[in-house]
């Protein structure tokens, strides 16, 4: 069975790489280039996994966790923050989020990140 992911973020190169992984993963991946379009499709259909960036347009990465908490969308729902800036850290921790991978990051990264939160694919 497909695991159902969001990934958050602006820069498309990012985007496709994050996304490109998590397909390999056996995982069902919709995007979202900024918080506001995230918000729209966690309403729609809730994800097993959400990938964030915190610096983006329109709606950056905290203000998208913070309404997304406010609103009671997908509560259990694990955040993994992806970001160029290791001082992040704190504040991904200070937001409740699960998991901080820096960029850039690796294939096993990722994969490591998505098996230990959803599990690995029934069809491998």
């Amino acid at each position: 069975m497909s695991r159902h992911v969001l990934v958050v973020e602006n820069e498309t190169a990012i985007q496709d790489v994050l996304c490109s992984i998590l397909e390999l993963a056996d995982c069902d991946v919709e995007r979202a280039a900024d918080g506001a379009i995230a918000l729209e499709k966690l309403a729609a259909t809730p994800p097993d996994l959400i990938f964030l960036d915190l610096m983006m347009p329109t709606m950056n990465g905290t203000a998208f966790v913070q309404e997304m908490r406010r609103r009671q969308l997908c509560p259990t729902t694990p955040i993994i923050l992806v970001s160029g800036d290791v001082q992040v850290r704190e504040q991904a921790r200070n937001l409740g989020m699960d998991v901080f991978i820096s960029k850039p990051f690796s294939v096993n990264d990722v994969l490591d990140v998505v098996f230990a939160l959803i599990g690995e694919p029934t069809n491998v």
